[in-house]
């Protein structure tokens, strides 16, 4: 499962076979420093993993060293290892790459979001320019034709696009597993009977799935955190595809939530808190 801390960074290896993973060090002061410089995209937590591609070749140590009378043999380790001092440094994105391809994100999140119904209202207008344009000039038996032709015409654009909407979700439903997951917290699941798919994100604190995306066939996208719905947005059928997905769960990934249990929790913790101001009335309440 590809799914390394530093941002973009699955993304752009998704065509390689094979990377290897590294938990963070348990030295409490080397895992400071793999804090320290890698981007803040989120808090960085003792369940990520960072990949082989930020660590300079010599960190990596992929063989076992043994000396038989007085000769040096390496043998190749079945599971590469970081030497202990190791720190990640290569190929991290700069600040501004990472503001823009946000920035992208938004953009194309707005245009799966708003332009599903923009066809069908240009080509509406369209039509209503054409029988203002012939009002004048047609027989009214004519007027009639041209309207029914108009919804006739329409009616096959909705099919169109139905069937548009259907493929897709049967793409995505078939090649889920190529959906890049943010950590080894996320599942996948898939309806039996090809209802919807979805992801959900556990947290071992709350002891539940604390984050949901749930996307049904008709590509309608639900998001709810701490099964409160958050979003619930159309998709557009002719973007939709793994990596928006992928990109997707990223951004929900990211968000950080309040870590208490109150039944009226208001999802989002207060600065410098891990808590939401309600959790904290209520914990001191207690």
């Amino acid at each position: 499962m590809r799914n390394c801390f530093v941002p973009f960074c699955d993304i752009q290896c998704k065509s390689m076979e094979k990377r290897m993973m590294f938990l963070p060090p348990k030295d409490d002061e080397i895992f400071e420093k793999w804090k320290e410089n890698l981007p803040k995209k989120r808090p960085f937590k003792r369940n990520d993993r960072v990949c082989e591609r930020h660590f300079h070749p010599e960190d990596v140590v992929k063989t076992w060293e043994h000396i038989i009378n007085g000769q040096v043999f390496h043998l190749e380790r079945g599971k590469p290892r970081l030497r202990p001092s190791a720190i990640p440094t290569l190929n991290f994105p700069n600040e501004d790459e990472i503001l823009a391809r946000k920035a992208n994100r938004k953009r194309t999140s707005n245009v799966g979001t708003a332009s599903g119904g923009a066809g069908k209202e240009s080509i509406k207008r369209q039509r209503r320019d054409i029988d203002i344009a012939k009002e004048n000039e047609k027989p009214a038996i004519k007027e009639e034709l041209i309207i029914l032709e108009t919804v006739v015409e329409l009616g096959d654009v909705d099919e169109s696009h139905n069937e548009l909407k259907r493929n897709v979700f049967t793409t995505i439903y078939d090649e889920i597993y190529e959906v890049i997951l943010p950590s080894l917290l996320w599942g996948i699941h898939r309806d039996p009977d090809h209802g919807y798919f979805a992801f959900t994100c556990f947290d071992g604190n709350l002891m539940n799935a604390s984050k949901v995306v749930h996307v049904d066939n008709e590509l309608k996208m639900n998001v709810r955190i701490k099964n409160v719905l958050i979003s619930s947005d159309q998709l557009d059928a002719n973007t939709l595809n793994t990596d928006f997905i992928s990109t997707i769960l990223s951004e929900i990934d990211d968000t950080i939530i309040c870590q208490g249990d109150d039944p009226k929790c208001k999802i989002y913790p207060e600065e410098n808190s891990d808590l939401c101001d309600h959790c904290i009335l209520s914990l001191n309440m207690e």
